[in-house]
């Protein structure tokens, strides 16, 4: 549910070696599709109204968590929990 589709996951990999500017367009796209739908949308609000709460851990199976989707699945609970 919050991972990005398997197309966009092949697009992160692609850009992960390569310039930052390639790889956060990359993550731009990923946010987007993460918030396009209802299902997403209250996903991301469940889990931010969670992690304002208690910590919560964000898994992946990237090395390098500043590469990878994670990082900025991070920010947009940050950003929906500093709303709530």
């Amino acid at each position: 549910m919050l991972a990005p589709s398997a197309k966009l996951v092949a697009e992160i990999k692609k850009k992960q070696s390569g310039p930052e500017a390639a790889f956060q367009r990359e993550l731009d796209r990923y946010e987007g599709e993460l918030l396009s739908n209802a299902t997403g949308r209250q996903t991301v609000e469940y889990l931010a109204q969670v992690a304002a709460r208690m910590p919560i851990s964000i898994g992946c199976i990237c090395a390098d968590k500043s590469r990878c989707h994670r990082s900025r699945l991070y920010q947009i609970l940050l950003a929906h929990s500093l709303k709530t």
